[in-house]
């Protein structure tokens, strides 16, 4: 239902070369389109395109609140709810709730303590927190871990520089 949805959503009045993704850049999300997609995820909640979709275009249109909440509600067992908790917490940290951002990211880092993403993205949000020696902490981590466990896993390989 998503991808008949995001195929409606770009039909622009004269202006049929516009890209989706340079729609979606510019945040016309419009009302009906907007209903649309909050019916495809009454109708189906493990929709996770549509869930995307909404979320990222209401944060187009600097609606942050809003995507927030659209990543609520997906189903315990979707595949990608890690990465709508991500979201939500890179959301949090746009819109200055940088303790609540740092306690997801830290959650999610006991699920993946090796995505170094997230150590990135917890180091950012306290940093904003001016948590010095913590933010420190965050983003060393995962060079700490290249120097120990992706290295012997790769063979001297490591994309992270120690």
């Amino acid at each position: 239902m998503a991808l008949l949805i995001d195929q409606q959503l770009y039909a622009h009045d004269g202006d049929e070369e516009r890209q989706p993704d340079v729609a979606q850049e510019i945040g016309t999300l419009r009302g009906t389109e907007q209903m649309m997609l909050r019916m495809a995820l009454l109708l189906d909640p493990a929709d996770s395109e549509a869930r995307l979709l909404l979320s990222s275009m209401l944060h187009a249109r600097k609606q942050d609140r809003l995507a927030r909440e659209a990543l609520d509600g997906a189903p315990a067992d979707d595949p990608l709810l890690a990465v709508y908790r991500t979201e939500q917490a890179d959301l949090d940290v746009m819109m200055g709730n940088r303790e609540q951002a740092a306690r997801e990211l830290r959650d999610l880092l006991q699920q993946s303590p090796d995505d170094r993403m997230l150590w990135s993205s917890l180091g950012d949000a306290l940093l904003d927190q001016q948590k010095w020696p913590e933010a420190l902490d965050a983003t060393s981590t995962p060079r700490r871990w290249c120097r120990t466990g992706w290295r012997a896993m790769t063979g001297g390989f490591c994309s992270v520089r120690p």
